[in-house]
């Protein structure tokens, strides 16, 4: 979608956020669709807190994903003035140190997003491990690695500026946001058939034999 709306902060691999900044075209239909996928992150982890019973690992995936939900509807409401890519006279003050501490409310729920986006495929690993699900544990690494390469981009950008900042590379944050839409789907697949794998119970037979029949 960014390369239809706004091909010019596409092809310079601005970051995500960039999109929704008042600068930008189009940056209140970013904003709402931001909202609207973080409604529905949040159903979706509510529905897996319910279902996925009281295991801490069950809970945690469901857990997480109200919180990168919320995460993301709050990051739709504190948007960035500008674009830093496009912009090279925008500004965006963000110091963190024991003399000098300014962090903008928009930086607080992005690093709350990135921590969900990496902690969420951890737990969903140990989670394909216990049920035994490869696909689930092969979407969860995919998903790990995308992190972990978005990580570097903004330790690099750390580097190189000489401290934190808001500006990073909106191409693994783009694959970052594909590979949890598939991994959400497949987390739901997974929970889905395994809800409907029919219990068994054992019974005997007339001569004491054990059998295996499904209850209704």
């Amino acid at each position: 979608m960014g390369l239809v709306l706004n091909p010019q902060l596409f092809t310079k691999n601005g970051s995500v956020s960039e999109y929704s900044a008042s600068s930008q075209p189009f940056n209140w239909l970013f904003q709402s669709l931001d909202i609207l996928s973080g409604t529905i992150i949040i159903f979706v982890g509510y529905r897996l807190w319910q279902k996925m019973g009281q295991g801490l690992t069950g809970r945690v995936l469901g857990g997480g994903l109200m919180i990168l939900g919320f995460a993301n509807m709050v990051d739709a409401n504190f948007i960035l003035p500008c674009s830093q890519t496009l912009d090279s006279s925008c500004q965006i003050p963000l110091s963190v140190s024991l003399s000098s501490y300014h962090v903008p409310p928009h930086a607080y729920s992005s690093v709350i997003i990135g921590i969900c986006y990496l902690a969420l495929p951890v737990f969903g690993l140990v989670y394909s491990y216990q049920k035994k699900s490869n696909r689930f544990a092969v979407i969860s690494l995919a998903l790990i690695a995308s992190s972990l390469v978005s990580l570097g981009s903004v330790l690099a950008e750390y580097s190189k500026n000489g401290g934190p900042t808001t500006k990073t590379t909106g191409g693994g944050q783009e694959i970052q946001m594909l590979l949890l839409g598939l991994w959400v789907v497949v987390c739901v697949y997974e929970l889905a058939h395994t809800q409907q794998a029919p219990a068994q119970t054992t019974a005997k037979n007339t001569t004491g034999t054990a059998i295996k029949k499904p209850t209704k």
